[in-house]
């Protein structure tokens, strides 16, 4: 009898083991990569005035770390300044985008620690104006600078 008794004991202790196990959900959390912080300002490449409200955009072309990442799209506040809080390790292309100034396309950046990037946007030249904007001299070229303020 006493036997018995403890079969039964068993069994049931299997049976609650079993369903704690399948209310339980032992998944394995995905491992926390590494995120960093992308930043920076948009200037005009002439007057080097900060530029307000361009488009900055960061497309992933290789991730660094098996992490996904969609583009990223921001706007710069009117000292010209732009940030990306949470960047994953990867190879990503810059565009930055405003009516009055010629597009940023596809510059690379390789983001391995936090970021801080100065990016100069020539001005567009008016239609039918044959001059060039600066005195003497060839229309302004964009220009990317990589400053890392963060170590």
């Amino acid at each position: 009898m006493v036997r018995g008794h403890r079969v039964l004991l068993m069994v049931f202790g299997l049976i609650l083991v079993e369903g704690c196990l399948k209310k339980q959900h032992w998944e394995v959390a995905p491992p926390i990569w590494p995120r960093y912080v992308v930043e920076g300002v948009v200037l005009d490449s002439v007057s080097h005035q900060p530029i307000w409200e361009a488009e900055v955009i960061l497309v992933p072309i290789r991730m660094l770390f098996p992490d996904s990442m969609q583009p990223e799209t921001t706007y710069t506040d009117a000292q010209g300044y732009f940030q990306f809080p949470s960047i994953p390790a990867a190879w990503l292309a810059v565009f930055v985008y405003h009516d009055a100034y010629k597009p940023i396309e596809g510059k690379n950046l390789v983001v391995q620690r936090d970021r801080y990037i100065e990016l100069y946007m020539a001005p567009r030249i008016a239609k039918g104006s044959r001059s060039s904007p600066r005195p003497g001299g060839s229309p302004p070229q964009h220009q990317w600078k990589d400053v890392n303020r963060r170590p």
